[in-house]
């Protein structure tokens, strides 16, 4: 695997005035996906051509995110592969969309850019791991949190790995969105049986040919592939930082009542030490007023979510993991930013979180 150590000059702390006045979004329509009969031929023009600006096509597959960016190029598209994933609460869709997506690219990909970790992200590799073991991939980019040879990055995902396993069995009873959010990490995670076996980054690692694989941070230079170079398409990646105070900021609030730490410390969630009386001894003059049990029920409403806060912080870690790549072609610009939050965005917009 091809480790990239290239870096750009380092970034100003003013505002990146390309980035927040050029990025054009361009939103694609969904479709409804159904497998075709036959191989499909590359999109053209009616004269026959290739087009002449990327096409960005976005599968619908419920919760979930797959990204198709076709490059016109002098030797026919070429294509680049975004995330493929969906969430445990899918529409059924992925395979029929993957299906859809190996006969448009006749099974060729460029480039497959991995953004962060998390299932909606990543799983559809794995679920559909019979269909890319038929890909020829040129090369693959994902975050440096994903490199398996810094030894940081892996602390840091067996320290959250550690927390989500410690949440799962307390929100095991649970049906709420902080449940969900500890769903989608805990799928993603590697050999964990049944269609999740092998797992997304497995699946990743082990295309026929094996395919160098990047892991970029920030200010990277990335390689491209050389077709792409030859069709104009130009990339810089804008994220994620190498800075674990960035990507612990995940939000614009001034005040967290979470520290940044306790989000990859590993064990039970202790908020703080406490000298404790079991409830059997205390008098029963005690509870004339108000019982016991009821007491217990008014202070548990007004306490801190503490489960749910650990859940969210541990979900939005990984979020800020996402790697940021703006793509430069024919003189627009187009930004797929994963689901970076504040910190990350602080950083390629202003290089600082002051």
């Amino acid at each position: 695997m091809a480790e990239k150590t290239k870096t750009a000059p380092a970034q100003k702390k003013a505002v990146n005035k390309k980035i927040v006045k050029n990025i054009l979004v361009k939103k694609a329509v969904p479709q409804k996906i159904s497998p075709a009969a036959g191989k499909k031929k590359p999109a053209s023009t009616p004269d026959g051509t290739a087009p002449a600006g990327l096409r960005i096509r976005m599968y619908r597959v419920g919760f979930g995110d797959f990204f198709l960016v076709t490059v016109p190029a002098q030797s026919g598209p070429k294509y680049i592969l975004i995330d493929c994933g969906v969430h445990s609460k899918d529409t059924h869709s992925i395979a029929a969309a993957v299906d859809h997506m190996a006969q448009e690219t006749g099974k060729q990909l460029a480039l497959i850019i991995v953004t962060h970790r998390h299932a909606d992200h990543v799983t559809g590799f794995s679920k559909c791991k019979d269909v890319f073991a038929q890909f020829t991939v040129g090369r693959i980019w994902m975050s440096w949190y994903e490199n398996p040879k810094d030894a940081k990055a892996v602390a840091l995902q067996a320290n959250i790995a550690a927390v989500v396993n410690e949440l799962s069995h307390s929100l095991a009873v649970r049906n709420d969105q902080y449940t969900r959010m500890v769903a989608n990490i805990t799928e993603a995670m590697p050999a964990r049986g049944g269609q999740q076996n092998p797992g997304a980054f497995e699946v990743l690692r082990g295309f026929p040919g094996n395919p160098p694989i990047d892991y970029y941070k920030a200010g990277d230079v990335p390689t491209l592939p050389q077709d792409l170079i030859d069709a104009g398409l130009e990339v810089e990646i804008l994220g994620p930082p190498d800075d674990r105070t960035m990507i612990t900021k995940t939000s614009k609030k001034s005040e967290e009542y979470i520290a940044s730490e306790a989000a990859t410390q590993t064990g039970p969630i202790k908020p703080f030490s406490a000298f404790r009386v079991q409830p059997d001894a205390y008098q029963m003059e005690l509870f004339k007023l108000m019982p016991r049990e009821e007491i217990e029920a008014r202070v548990a409403t007004v306490q801190p979510d503490l489960l749910a806060a650990k859940a969210g912080m541990a979900n939005n870690l990984i979020n800020n993991q996402s790697l940021v790549a703006l793509f430069t072609f024919k003189g627009k610009t187009l930004l797929f930013a994963g689901d970076a939050q504040w910190g990350n965005w602080l950083n390629f917009l202003f290089g600082s979180i002051t």
